[in-house]
């Protein structure tokens, strides 16, 4: 009885970490649209939702956040133009 109630308790504890480290993170790449960045480009991978300061949903595909906009660095920050978009830069460029 012990060890049952010992592989419940081990069980529960795997199946709740599961579902902490899926995909339901704010960070993940998980929508199909296409990236604001590469709309002409026809990019069609995963994208990742993000709201700008006005409240407008934009989807970024990973190689779009991760570059900065200005030198190609890797980008650390981000910061917003006067089209309400995401600009992705380095921390050397955004300063």
């Amino acid at each position: 009885m012990k060890r049952l109630r010992c592989a419940l308790v081990v069980m529960i504890c795997g199946a709740l970490l599961i579902v902490n480290l899926s995909a339901c993170s704010g960070n993940a790449y998980i929508h199909n649209n296409s990236c604001h960045w590469r709309v002409s480009g026809g990019h069609t991978g995963r994208t990742r939702q993000m709201t700008t300061e006005r409240g407008t949903e934009r989807f970024y595909c990973r190689e779009c956040v991760e570059t900065c906009r200005r030198c190609g660095g890797r980008a650390t920050t981000h910061r917003y133009n006067a089209m309400d978009f995401h600009i992705f830069l380095c921390r050397d460029c955004a300063d």
